[in-house]
């Protein structure tokens, strides 16, 4: 793999409640089953404390460490905050997830990655901004876009999409 390998990126987006995570997670495990190296990445729009007051890589962060890492023998955690209001999904493709195939990114609608919107049935779409890089639908009811439409419960043929978005193009 040479420096310049950057994994495929799929964006996964819907309001809050919609089964965003519960598709998400289908689909990564049928990528992975494939033979496909695929990571995963989650926008959230509030602040989530990872670090627990009182832990000792917490009070190293109290004590104005910039950057804190915990490394254990099998997972390395690395706290930090974010350089801007909103961390590029492209600077941490670049740093963490490079020597993987494929990303499923669930938010990061504004980011320019192809979109797949999950739509449900009692979840009020009307006020939701949809991106302007969709490039499927999955639903439980029908839709009147223009897009490719995958029923909640294909996560074979939802799969199968997301691997062919992943196919670099043909020179």
């Amino acid at each position: 793999m040479t420096s310049e390998h950057r994994p495929a990126v799929v964006a996964f987006a819907a309001p809050s409640g919609s089964g965003k995570t519960t598709l998400l997670v289908k689909v990564l495990a049928h990528l992975k089953a494939a033979g496909h190296h695929v990571g995963a990445v989650k926008s959230d729009a509030h602040r989530v404390e990872l670090d627990k007051p009182g832990k000792d890589t917490h009070r190293m962060r109290d004590a104005g460490a910039e950057v804190t890492g915990l490394v254990s023998r099998d997972q390395i955690a690395i706290f930090r905050d974010a350089p801007g209001p909103e961390l590029r999904l492209a600077h941490m493709i670049e740093v963490f997830f490079a020597h993987l195939d494929l990303v499923l990114a669930e938010g990061f609608r504004s980011q320019g990655y192809p979109t797949i919107v999950v739509c449900r049935e009692g979840i009020d779409m009307k006020g939701w901004e949809w991106p302007s890089n969709v490039v499927a639908i999955v639903s439980d009811t029908p839709t009147d876009k223009a897009h490719p439409t995958f029923a909640l419960n294909d996560i074979a043929g939802i799969a199968a999409f997301v691997q062919d978005l992943a196919r670099p193009e043909e020179a």
